[in-house]
């Protein structure tokens, strides 16, 4: 697909979702779900600690790793070392809609290059440089 027709469905995507829940009363619907309006309390008791992992501090914790994971991935990505985690990095971050999503698919494209793959050692001419290519001739 075209880049700017690409770019033009995901930010009518963004629009819409945002317009959505700015239109609507969907977000009240959800929190009906998890908070009991006549008793004015949450349904889930916060000092259950399984359920406090699961809902409140278990969600920030994956973030805060991502977090992380991707800066050390973008430290990678300047030492031209560790290729593999750098492309599985660079497909995670394609889930956070829309900038994780524009990051993820140029880093993916720019790595997928035979030319960063040496770079980084990777790929054909790494290999035939270190004696690892297969001989196919016969």
């Amino acid at each position: 697909m075209h880049f700017k027709r690409h770019l033009a469905f995901t930010l009518a995507g963004l629009i819409l979702c945002i317009g959505w829940f700015a239109f609507t009363q969907t977000d009240l619907r959800l929190q009906g779900l998890f908070f009991d309006i006549p008793h004015q309390q949450w349904m889930w008791n916060r000092d259950d600690p399984i359920k406090q992992l699961l809902l409140y501090d278990g969600p920030k914790y994956i973030l805060v790793g991502f977090a992380v994971c991707l800066a050390l991935a973008g430290r990678f990505l300047a030492q031209r070392r560790r290729y593999y985690y750098c492309l599985v990095m660079a497909g995670i971050a394609c889930m956070f809609m829309p900038f994780g999503t524009v990051l993820g698919v140029f880093t993916i494209i720019v790595l997928l290059r035979e030319s960063v793959k040496e770079l980084f050692g990777e790929g054909e001419a790494a290999a035939v440089q270190t004696g690892e290519a297969s001989d196919t001739g016969g």
